[in-house]
């Protein structure tokens, strides 16, 4: 899933466009607001990928698979992909954090799992 993102900042504040969004098939998009400490996601899917981009602040974020772990830092700006089957979890290390995430499967509560060796949904 690729876009090109175009952020312009003045003294007003910024504005922030995701272009070229139709090659991503989109099916849903959101916005996700977080507070400092608080950890989000920890589940994956079973259908679709989502891409995760940094609105605004820093996030901690653990990305993995049954076979391996990724941890790491995304600040504002910058983005990362979270496959099927790959869980993704996320924590603000500054006191919110904006996030948008594009998916290209539209919202389905079976499809949200966070167990490995179960398979067991949300």
């Amino acid at each position: 899933m690729n876009y090109n993102v175009k952020i312009v900042e003045d003294e007003r504040g910024s504005l922030i466009s995701f272009d070229d969004i139709d090659s991503l098939h989109l099916k849903r998009f959101f916005f996700i607001e977080c507070k400092q400490d608080f950890w989000r996601g920890d589940h994956y899917h079973k259908k679709g990928t989502q891409q995760i981009y940094i609105i605004d602040g820093s996030v901690e974020y653990v990305l993995e698979s049954k076979d391996n772990k990724i941890t790491g830092l995304l600040e504002k700006g910058q983005s990362i992909t979270q496959n099927t089957n790959t869980k993704f979890k996320f924590k603000s290390i500054t006191k919110t954090s904006k996030i948008a995430v594009f998916c290209d499967n539209i919202y389905d509560v079976k499809d949200y799992y966070n167990d490995w060796n179960t398979g067991d949904a949300l």
